[in-house]
């Protein structure tokens, strides 16, 4: 009964990650899917072995990585300082010392944080002069090959005097004064070295190469995990070169060859993995492209690399920065065709925002510390690790919403960022138009920037919040009147009232009773659980209701979330412990009536019995014995009504026959009885039973009384949707202007008992020359609920 479904064998690269969904619920859900619905080819295939060892590949080729960028971090020599350039400083190329490491090499050399380095040479030779320009390196600073050519040429020559004996530093101590330090680099760098920025980076590589095959485990090979596996393996390649190059690991300098492998690594395993993603928006949720596009991209880009790593474009920047930029807007042009694709899929839709929002987070991020500055010919914004790092858990976020692990909260979990990065980016944009259009300092542009931010984004906010959450949220404040009414109705009414309640509370598109199906997991049997991503959502019995799901949440729109969950849970709660109430009570109120039945039966009855005994007897009044007979009579009607059980057609119009019959003729009238039952077993409420047996006799006592009738004719019809009486006779009529007419009740009485019952009645004069009266009570209004009943609660 519950189906786990997976790719067709014949293409192992297509997109089916959609987990099981009962088959009873909507196998519409996955009909766009081949081989998922209906358990076709696609059902049940055996993973491959590298789907089934891909963790553990993806564990050993990270672990490599990693070792490999210990390798190349710890065979350069160690000198034990951290160099960086001074923004204080009136020229920007001025090159200061940060920090020196405990009993290294710089620190025996008499070498503090915050000398200024002027020159340095090797072991006895001429000091060369130095700057920032010499040993920092910055993509972004790099305007043409001839800079490059300049910088490749300076690091030759100081990581030559590096790799000696000694080296000469000439350097400008904190008090003014100037002093030649002479520093014995170790030739191996001690692991306990390496900065924390390094691992950083490493574990970003790792963490970008596992979390896909993590993917690829779970839901197989298929062309959206293909990809994130190429992306992952691209950021991989491009940590291993970030981690080795970047300062304070590289301290001083690097062999131009093995920094130029190490560029070429950081570039083109970025350029890599913006590929795997460009290839990801391809086939993910939905395939809109072929193959050979995805090859035709890779071909084009790895061109476009190797003319760039050979310095065959006109300009650097021509190379991985308009390459990461092409690839932002193919990126953005295929989300907007995924987003038309998936109209009407609530998990595609769900799945593509949060992908979406990750990439556009992590491309302004990039844009800000990498592209920007590169174009503006500056340094980056943030250091290079806290970039990987930040760039490694917004993939991490991609991976998660390509596995669909807990998608039925992205759905406002994409909101809530989306949100916020728009705070951020009305607020920085603002405060950089302020600075650039008017003289203001950093200080008053930030707080102008605020105030228009305060005045014109909150109140756009506002409206985003509103239009993306306030209509879909359930509450349970207007839904108190329906919840005590499910309580308190008949157990044969509390399923519809369940119905209208949850599809009112959740706007859903479909619900379906699943009575008799076993619950898709053992915590279903008693909790509420999310079924297919979210887009449905089980409730298990609960009281005498059986369990139900419920589908297309917000007509289609969205997914079930985790607060729907709760919130259905406790309405679960509620509900059981409505309906124990209900129940309890009325099994009081039962009981309660049968004792006082019991007990006028007992007393009363047997006092009235008596009655009739002693006045039937020679020389007793025949007018008392009658009355304590009508009276008995009542009282047992009376305590049949208290008693409240349903009563079998049959058996109440038999009660009527023998009563009426016995009445009629008692009082010397011919009785014409007829009785016609289509549904002599079906039941009838006691309520409808005693208020008609009322009428009834009302009816008849009318007769006896007043019309001075010989004949009385009764007829009775039972249908299938209704109960209809008719009592006539042959008498003088009604007289509705006289004094006893108006003064009675007994008229008035039946009118009221017959519109209790939501039926109808009429007096006319029959054919036989008196009184004929018509009641037809339907059977709807038995149990019914009033309509009205339910309002909309969404509001």
């Amino acid at each position: 009964m519950w189906r786990i479904s997976t790719a067709d064998p014949d293409d192992v690269l297509s997109d089916n990650l959609y987990p099981p969904i009962p088959d009873a619920v909507d196998s519409a859900l996955l009909s766009t899917r081949p081989g998922l619905a209906d358990g076709g080819p696609g059902a049940q295939r055996p993973l491959l072995f590298v789907e089934q060892h891909a963790v553990l590949m993806a564990v050993a080729v990270a672990l490599l990585a990693a070792l490999l960028s210990v390798v190349l971090a710890v065979r350069q020599p160690w000198l034990g300082l951290t160099l960086t350039m001074d923004p204080l400083a009136s020229e920007p190329t001025v090159l200061r010392v940060a920090s020196v490491a405990p009993a290294s090499p710089a620190a025996l050399a008499g070498i503090a944080p915050g000398d200024q380095v002027l020159a340095i040479g090797g072991a006895g030779g001429v000091l060369r002069p130095v700057s920032a320009r010499d040993v920092m390196f910055s993509e972004a600073a790099l305007h043409d090959y001839a800079q490059w050519e300049t910088f490749f040429a300076a690091q030759r020559q100081l990581a030559r005097w590096q790799s000696g004996v000694a080296m000469q530093w000439q350097m400008r101590v904190a008090t003014g004064g100037q002093r030649i330090a002479t520093l014995a680099p170790a030739p191996i760098r001690p692991v306990g070295s390496l900065p924390a920025a390094f691992w950083l980076v490493v574990l970003a590589g790792a963490l970008a190469m596992v979390l896909p095959a993590w993917a690829v485990r779970a839901t197989g090979m298929r062309a959206a995990t293909a990809c994130l596996l190429l992306s992952g393996l691209g950021w991989l390649v491009a940590t291993v070169g970030a981690s080795v190059i970047s300062q304070p690991v590289r301290e001083l300098a690097m062999e131009p060859e093995l920094f130029a492998v190490l560029s070429m690594a950081k570039r083109g395993g970025s350029v890599l993995f913006m590929l795997g993603l460009v290839g990801l928006m391809m086939f993910y949720p939905t395939r809109i492209a072929s193959w050979h596009a995805m090859v035709v991209a890779t071909a084009v880009a790895v061109a476009w690399m190797v003319a760039a790593f050979a310095q065959w474009l006109p300009t650097p920047s021509m190379g991985r920065p308009l390459l990461l930029a092409v690839g932002m807007l193919v990126w953005l042009v295929l989300a907007v065709r995924q987003w038309q694709r998936s109209a009407g899929e609530a998990r595609d839709r769900a799945a593509l925002r949060w992908v979406g929002l990750s990439f556009l987070v992590g491309a302004v991020l990039f844009l800000s510390v990498d592209l920007v500055p590169w174009f503006k010919g500056r340094s980056e914004l943030l250091p290079p690790a806290w970039t990987f790092v930040l760039c490694s858990l917004l993939f991490a976020s991609v991976v998660l919403a390509v596995r669909r692990y807990r998608l039925f909260d992205y759905d406002v979990w994409s909101r809530h960022l989306l949100i916020s990065l728009l705070t951020v980016i009305t607020l920085v944009g603002l405060d950089l138009l302020l600075l650039n259009l008017l003289p203001l300092d950093n200080w008053l542009g930030l707080g102008i920037s605020l105030a228009i931010g305060a005045g014109l984004y909150l109140p756009l906010r506002q409206w985003m919040w509103n239009r993306w959450f306030g209509r879909s949220q359930p509450n349970l404040r207007n839904a108190t009147a329906v919840l005590l009414t499910i309580g308190m109705v008949p157990s044969s009414d509390r399923l519809a009232l369940w119905r209208r309640l949850l599809v009112e509370l959740f706007n859903t598109g479909r619900f379906e009773v699943m009575d008799g199906t076993d619950p898709p997991t053992p915590e279903a049997a008693s909790h509420v659980v999310l079924l297919g991503d979210g887009a449905a959502m089980w409730l298990p019995e609960t009281g005498d209701l059986p369990a139900v799901v419920l589908q297309r949440r917000d007509q289609g729109r969205r997914l079930f979330t985790s607060t729907d969950r709760r919130m259905a849970e406790r309405l679960c709660v509620l509900i059981g412990q409505l309906i124990q109430s209900g129940e309890a009570y009325r099994r009081g109120v039962s009981e309660e009536r049968e004792r006082i039945a019991d007990d006028l039966h007992d007393d009363l009855g047997a006092t009235l019995l008596a009655v009739v005994h002693v006045a039937s007897q020679p020389g007793g009044s025949p007018a008392v014995a009658a009355a304590a007979r009508q009276a008995l009579d009542e009282m047992r009607s009376a305590v049949r009504n208290m008693k409240a059980r349903p009563a079998p057609v049959e058996e109440m119009v038999a009660d009527w026959r023998s009563d009426t019959v016995s009445r009629l003729n008692g009082a010397g009238i011919e009785a014409d009885w007829d009785a016609q039952v289509s549904r002599p077993e079906a039941l009838v409420p006691p309520r409808t039973v005693h208020q008609l047996t009322r009428v009834l006799r009302e009816a008849i006592s009318n007769v006896m009384r007043h019309s001075g009738a010989s004949r009385c004719a009764v007829h009775v019809n039972v249908g299938q949707g209704d109960i209809q009486l008719e009592v006539e006779d042959n008498g003088v009529g009604i007289d509705w202007n006289s004094d006893a007419t108006r003064r009675g009740q007994g008229l008035a009485n039946i009118e009221r008992r017959v519109r209790r019952l939501g039926g109808m009645h009429r007096f006319m004069q029959g054919p036989m020359g008196g009184t004929l009266l018509m009641v037809r009570v339907p059977f709807e209004a038995f149990s019914s609920v009033p309509g009205d009943i339910v309002k909309d609660i969404t509001k």
